[in-house]
């Protein structure tokens, strides 16, 4: 399964603050740059992004979000550094979009459940699902719906809500 990183940057001059694995503390990322830098950054100025893919190599369909050195050196939890953080266009075959779908119609409830749905809708049918505002901010989201529009959208197997065990 692939890794998906969330970026923050500095909104007006694109400067690259934090990145981190998605669903990892991304304000702590922030706060130890700041130590590490002695400044303070205003949080109304931070963009923050999620559901990114760390590569060198850009693909056909690929939304490059973040490039670059000169503005911050893109490193995932290895330490690896990358030049190009983007948002991977990843086709789903109609058999897996329809085994998923029906896995997460019959197992999954709540808000994760939701934006799982809607995350698999819209990795297979692509921009005819949702505007491209909504897909934004169902990935900002830092929340149930949000961890499951991520998942769906990356094609990841459905999570387990806290507490129970999903089994197909």
């Amino acid at each position: 399964m692939q890794v998906t990183y969330t970026i923050a940057t500095l909104a007006g001059t694109g400067l690259l603050i934090a990145t981190a694995p998605d669903g990892a503390d991304i304000e702590a990322a922030i706060a130890a740059e700041e130590k590490m830098v002695g400044e303070t950054f205003d949080r109304a100025d931070i963009n923050i992004t999620s559901g990114l893919t760390l590569t060198d190599d850009v693909e056909e369909g690929d939304a490059v979000l973040y490039s670059g050195f000169e503005l911050g050196e893109l490193k995932d939890a290895e330490g690896r550094v990358f030049r190009y953080a983007v948002r991977r266009a990843v086709p789903t075959s109609e058999a897996e979009f329809k085994r998923l779908s029906h896995w997460a119609k019959t197992l999954l409830t709540g808000d994760y459940g939701l934006g799982y749905q809607n995350g698999l809708r819209r990795r297979y049918y692509g921009e005819r699902f949702g505007s491209p505002s909504q897909h934004e901010q169902w990935l900002e989201k830092q929340d149930d719906y949000g961890r499951g529009y991520r998942d769906g959208v990356a094609g990841r197997e459905p999570q387990a809500p806290m507490g129970t065990q999903l089994s197909p």
